[in-house]
């Protein structure tokens, strides 16, 4: 998650307000796979973890270039459909 959290990091931590820094820290305690999966859909988000820095870094991977992510319904790693596993 270090890639997807990382990113998400570098092109947006200045933009974090106090609350949202709180729960990107509590995110980055949270087992990887249980992220990926929130991030994926695959497993419903608890609502200790459906922040709205989660949210956010939900639109940045998966939002598209709208949301001020990457490609449109693509995670930006590792899902079945991102380019990294399509080639």
């Amino acid at each position: 998650m270090d890639l997807v959290l990382g990113q998400f990091a570098d092109a947006k931590i200045g933009t974090l307000s106090d609350d949202d820094l709180g729960d990107y820290e509590q995110l980055m305690e949270a087992q990887d796979r249980d992220i990926f999966m929130w991030l994926t859909g695959e497993a419903e988000t608890p609502g200790n973890f459906d922040t709205p820095v989660f949210r956010q870094i939900r639109d940045f991977h998966v939002g598209g270039a709208e949301a001020g992510g990457h490609m449109p319904g693509h995670m930006a790693v590792g899902s079945k459909d991102s380019p990294e596993t399509t080639k």
